[in-house]
């Protein structure tokens, strides 16, 4: 029986492609919102549009690797894209995400990453972090919400330099008037309550625990099911494959979109109309890629 009705409007045009369309439509991440991530996007939309303050109110987002902490800041930044002006030189910015990678510690790490994040394209950015090139690039580039991901690396610094960073935090939030919204993983959230007045600006702490079984992780799966570019329901929120899915997934966000992708590549490979509870075990027990992700090479 046909159900195409429970498609994404996209997927449900990448269904009549061909089939490497339909190969790289799974392999592409694709949103789902959950109650967590829909509660910190509203409260990150509020302080962006709250009234200019010198004390902005801040938000932390806490959750183990791999519950999707950095998907959540780039939907976020997605619906406040930068928008070009006249002059290449001064973009309009209201939200800069930086993306603290490992290395990045200390204050010099902090201003590396604002800078890295608001001139993409610029070669040879570690020359031009200092503290006036920052300033200056926050303001000609008009942001009013500075969202860091893995936060917690800017803090893997001995105890003067962990101060430093957040002296430098509550800085730039107070000079700019700038709003912050943190994504740590567990163990590291406390790091930001060592200055008192930066904690008391952290008012807000939203947690995305792993998932067990719930409406909410039904939801979330079919959500996931949506995106999935076959003829016929897969009925991935029934009790079996839910059960299935948090057992050898581990209540982990990018586990389970992992094995959901698997097998819906290996179903593709067999030509299934859905995805059936064999493709999941050959997702968790093959030894190799589905051959038809790999195209020629297979």
């Amino acid at each position: 029986m046909n159900t195409e009705a429970h498609l994404e409007s996209d997927t449900l045009s990448v269904l009549f492609r061909g089939l490497n369309d339909r190969v790289q439509w799974i392999q592409s991440d694709h949103w789902v919102n959950t109650p967590a991530t829909r509660a910190a996007i509203q409260w990150m939309e509020y302080l962006l549009r709250s009234a200019r303050r010198s004390r902005p109110s801040c938000l932390q987002v806490v959750a183990e690797p791999g519950m999707g902490k950095t998907a959540l800041l780039e939907a976020f930044g997605k619906l406040h894209p930068v928008a070009p002006t006249t002059d290449p030189l001064r973009l309009s910015r209201p939200l800069l995400l930086a993306n603290v990678t490992l290395g990045d510690a200390g204050v010099a790490g902090l201003r590396h990453a604002l800078m890295r994040a608001a001139w993409p394209e610029a070669r040879a950015i570690e020359n031009h972090c200092t503290k006036d090139e920052c300033d200056a690039t926050l303001k000609c580039q008009g942001v009013k919400m500075l969202l860091l991901d893995e936060a917690g690396e800017l803090l893997k610094c001995g105890p003067s330099a962990h101060l430093r960073v957040l002296s430098e935090l509550k800085r730039l939030s107070s000079e700019h008037q700038i709003n912050i919204a943190c994504a740590t993983v567990e163990g590291l959230d406390h790091a930001l309550h060592a200055d008192i007045q930066l904690r008391s600006r952290f008012k807000k702490t939203l947690a995305i625990r792993p998932w067990t079984e719930s409406q909410d992780f039904r939801n979330f799966v079919f959500g996931l099911e949506q995106y999935l570019p076959f003829p016929e329901r897969s009925y991935l929120d029934r009790p079996e494959v839910i059960h299935w899915l948090l057992r050898h997934g581990k209540g982990n966000t990018e586990n389970v979109v992992e094995l959901i992708r698997l097998a819906a590549l290996f179903a593709l490979g067999r030509d299934a109309p859905f995805v059936g509870m064999a493709d999941f075990e050959l997702a968790r027990t093959a030894e190799l890629p589905p051959p038809i992700a790999l195209g020629a090479a297979a």
